[in-house]
């Protein structure tokens, strides 16, 4: 942590870097002592054995005859290398040197070095050798593993008894080389495999009635030998083998070890206090006797005990043979044992049924008998493949071909099993029969590519919606239909925004949350915007599905661009034709009004034109009168040009008051509008509608309206960068006010004085006929309403239009039309 500190380049305050501190200094202590730890245990155990040493010696007052530093010394070394040698002269030369401060200094160094020197040579030749520990008492090594002992014996004998000698030491050479090599030999022949066989893993885990059994034993060797040593009998050393040979033979290395340990230190104390009587009257070999007589038998049992072993390990060899060939012939799958040049050596039943081969005729065969041509030359790379090492298991499908004929695919799996040598001497392989799995594939196959087709043909994709995490798996067909590039992840929801826009996406994730928590379906249209600029119309449909306890939508894309846009041509025919019927009807009757009212205006103007020419002819010419009647006439003439407009002028037909969902009616005309070109990149945002919100009039006439208002929306934002237009609701007493806003450039002052009279547009090069809004204007009024518009402070114009309430319909009374201002109609209805 500390380290990570000083890259950021932060700060810490004291106790964090105390913390990471001290947590530095605790794994660099754990490591390090992980690393002394061999040699730890090196210099405890050689310290030990020195001590038990000087222990008998304080004890008994004379010098032991055996010493187990020399074997626990070979022991460790030989567990963790010859590296350590250095631990066991220190601990030998210092246990030596400060236990015995009555010898000289150099006989007590001599002494610890002849015992270091003996280790080392005895470890040194088992690991030249190549002798592993548990192969020192096998027929094959002992003989080795006897010469590795007497070599160091001796040569710690020798070279402890020489350095003796030349500072003055008692006795001869001869007898001190005996004496060393004596107590060293015994002590390497009992603590070494003692050591050596608790520190190896037992090769079955003892239970708790047999570490009882293992201490009783031990305990009844430790009680004969005693009591043949300290009896006042005369009872034969003979009587300690039983327990013996049963520790051996029930313990193996570890119980003959261990028993031959307790009973050496019985008998060669007792042959030191001169009570050893298990030979008679001794004189002064009797020491040495007692030393022979453990030496013979502790080789004797530690034989026997390896001889027990090598039983078990025959018998467990046969136990794992019976039980291998009963695998072998009774598995599930094929297996079968080739040559390393792919001839078969042996094959179970299974292997046979599925080759469809006797075992006569495919035993001896090569293996490429039941492959073909193509098969037989890639199960040869897979052989040499083998034979050169890597991979060492190799696993493929296979098609072969029986002794029927009949072709079959198999799963093969071969593993290669490496000689003594080191060389591939055999391989193994396990075959399945998976035909009814590659058929089912196939057909699976076939499946998914006729299901791919019939998407693409149909437009239809597949998604899955993970609730909990917002992200979704996507068919090609259903990323395409989206307008995104397809891969097999999933796609996290923000990612299709440009496509559908932010209010799409909001109102879609508001869908899916409703959809989780009734667990319910999920339907929902979207507008997509592709990459190349069109507009696609989507439909979803989503079926809940909780699929272990992570909840998720599954469902279909469709594409529904063509069903909305035949519905939108529709919708324009069909407003078309209802606009040609009412201008029809209009001009009917305009043609009627023309008919009878040309002529009364035909008399006035001609009226009009003999009075002023009367009046001309006279000698005194009236001015004004003859201004008056300029103006008589030219109104004359005007409402005959009004007349004649009004074949271009439609209204709505007789309204048919109902109740109306105002939020239908709301959607059907954003929608309407939407799907039209003009709008492909306008924003329209259409605030959500309470469901129970009524009101009464006609809902083709109101549908029409919004439709126009809308549509003239789209038209003023034309030429804007950002294109936008939102169209809300307020619901207040008895009526609900419903404006339409545009950031477009406006409404300019002069029109918007006679914005609703009729024949006034703003469109250019004769586009429209300026009768739009005033039969808009017409139809909201003839439901009860106000139409208005004005100009937005921060650019744009809203128009804003009052529809009644049921309530405010009910107070108006049926049938009645506004025709104050809605201002003065809402203060009076209060």
């Amino acid at each position: 942590m500390a380290l990570r500190l000083i890259l950021c380049g932060r700060k810490s305050s004291g106790p964090v870097w105390r913390w990471s501190g001290l947590k530095m200094k605790s794994a660099i202590s754990r490591s390090r002592f992980a690393a002394a730890l061999p040699g730890l245990c090196v210099f405890l155990g050689v310290l030990c054995g020195s001590l038990l040493w000087q222990i008998w010696a304080e004890v008994s007052g004379k010098a032991p005859p055996l010493s187990f530093s020399l074997g626990i010394g070979v022991a460790s070394l030989i567990l963790v290398g010859l590296r350590y040698w250095p631990v066991v002269a220190i601990a030998a030369i210092g246990t030596t040197v400060f236990a015995e401060p009555v010898h000289p200094v150099l006989q007590n160094v001599a002494h610890g070095a002849g015992l270091t020197l003996g280790a080392v040579i005895s470890a040194f030749l088992i690991e030249r050798w190549r002798i592993r520990p548990s192969d020192l008492l096998d027929p094959k090594s002992v003989w080795r593993t006897l010469a590795a002992v007497v070599a160091g014996t001796f040569a710690g004998a020798v070279s402890a008894t020489t350095v003796v000698m030349l500072v003055g030491g008692p006795g001869t050479f001869a007898a001190g080389v005996e004496d060393r090599a004596a107590r060293f030999g015994l002590g390497l022949i009992l603590a070494t495999p003692l050591v050596l066989s608790w520190a190896a893993p037992p090769a079955e885990r003892w239970t708790r009635v047999a570490w009882f059994n293992f201490v009783a034993l031990m305990v009844l060797c430790a009680a004969v030998a005693a009591a043949i040593n300290f009896g006042s009998g005369t009872a034969s050393f003979a009587w300690v083998m039983f327990p013996l040979i049963i520790a051996a033979l029930r313990f193996h290395l570890r119980g003959a070890a261990t028993s031959m340990v307790l009973v050496a230190v019985i008998t060669l104390w007792a042959a030191g206090q001169n009570s050893f009587q298990a030979v008679g009257e001794l004189a002064s070999g009797q020491v040495r006797l007692a030393q022979l007589l453990v030496a013979v038998t502790a080789a004797t049992m530690f034989v026997l005990a390896a001889t027990a072993d090598k039983r078990r390990e025959q018998e467990r060899a046969r136990d794992a043979e019976q039980r291998y060939r009963a695998i072998f012939e009774q598995a599930g799958v094929g297996v079968a044992v080739l040559s390393a040049d792919g001839e078969y050596l042996a094959a179970n039943e299974r292997y046979l049924e599925i080759a469809g081969y006797g075992r006569d005729e495919l035993l001896g065969s090569h293996y490429t008998a039941i492959l073909d041509d193509t098969e037989a030359s890639a199960s040869r790379n897979v052989l040499a493949q083998l034979s050169g090492g890597t991979p060492p298991i190799i696993s493929r499908d296979l098609n072969i071909r029986t002794k029927g004929g009949e072709k079959r695919w198999i799963r093969a799996t071969s593993s290669k099993i490496v000689g003594a040598a080191g060389a591939v001497d055999q391989v193994v392989t396990v075959v399945e029969d998976i035909s009814e799995r590659v058929k089912a594939e196939v057909a699976l196959s076939e499946s998914e590519k006729r299901f791919r087709l019939a998407q693409q043909y149909a437009g239809v994709g597949v998604f899955d919606i993970n609730l909990t995490e917002e992200s979704a798996l996507h068919s090609p067909e259903s990323a395409a239909l989206f307008g995104v590039p397809w891969h097999p992840g999933a796609y996290r929801l923000s990612e299709f925004v440009d496509r559908i826009g932010q209010s799409q996406l909001h109102e879609m994730r508001a869908k899916l949350f409703r959809s989780a928590v009734d667990e319910a379906p999920f339907e929902m249209s979207l507008r997509v915007s592709m990459p190349d600029r069109r507009i696609r119309w989507i439909r979803l449909h989503g079926r809940y599905d909780p699929y272990e306890e992570r909840p998720r939508l599954l469902g279909l894309v469709i594409d529904i661009t063509s069903d909305v846009e035949a519905k939108a041509q529709l919708r324009e025919a069909n407003e078309k034709f209802l606009r040609v019927t009412r201008l029809s009807a209009m001009g009917a009757m305009a043609s009627t009004l023309a008919h009878e009212l040309n002529q009364p205006l035909s008399a006035i103007t001609n009226y009009v034109e003999a009075g002023r020419y009367k009046l001309c002819d006279a000698e005194a010419v009236d001015g004004k009168l003859l201004a008056i009647l300029d103006s008589a006439r030219d109104q004359a003439l005007r409402a005959g040009e009004i007349i004649r407009k009004m074949r271009a002028f439609a209204v709505s037909g007789e309204v048919v008051f109902e109740r109306v969902s105002l939020g239908p009616v709301l959607a059907a005309a954003c929608a309407g509008v939407q799907q039209l070109k003009m709008a492909d990149d306008v924003t329209l945002i259409c605030h959500p509608v309470r469901p129970d919100l009524l009101v009464v009039g006609d809902p083709v006439q109101l549908e029409q309206v919004m439709s126009n208002l809308v549509r003239n929306a789209v038209e003023a934002t034309k030429g804007v960068a950002r294109r936008e237009i939102v169209v809300s609701t307020d619901i207040r007493q008895r009526d609900v006010l419903i404006t339409v806003s545009d950031n477009g450039c406006g409404l300019p002052q002069g029109m918007l004085e006679n914005l609703f009279a009729p024949f006034r547009t703003s469109k250019s090069n004769g586009a429209g006929l300026g009768l739009g809004l005033p039969i808009c204007r017409t139809i909201v009024e003839a439901h009860g309403g106000k139409l208005w518009a004005e100009n937005n402070p921060q650019g744009g114009a809203t128009f804003s239009l009052v529809l009644l309430l049921e309530e405010g319909w009910a107070h108006l009374g049926k049938g009645e039309i506004a025709s104050e201002p809605y201002g003065q109609r809402d203060d009076r209805a209060a």
